[in-house]
């Protein structure tokens, strides 16, 4: 998805690309996100939902959210 921003990073939702990480963690996507907040039907992802890896998700607290241009 590239609509919906938060403070001006795109939103991350399942199946988005994580940034390869240690120990050899390469090609792994977010995985376990909100089952009842979604964007075009897939689950937003939130801080402590987990990776496909099994580390948990980082994140911050935004201030504003867009959606659309």
């Amino acid at each position: 998805q590239t609509t919906v921003t938060a403070d001006g990073y795109i939103v991350s939702v399942d199946g988005s690309i994580v940034a390869n990480h240690p120990p050899d963690h390469k090609g792994e996507t977010t995985a376990t996100g909100s089952p009842t907040v979604t964007i075009g039907k897939m689950p937003i992802n939130r801080a402590g939902d987990l990776d496909s890896c099994g580390h948990k998700r980082l994140a911050t607290v935004a201030t504003k959210i867009t959606v659309g241009d």
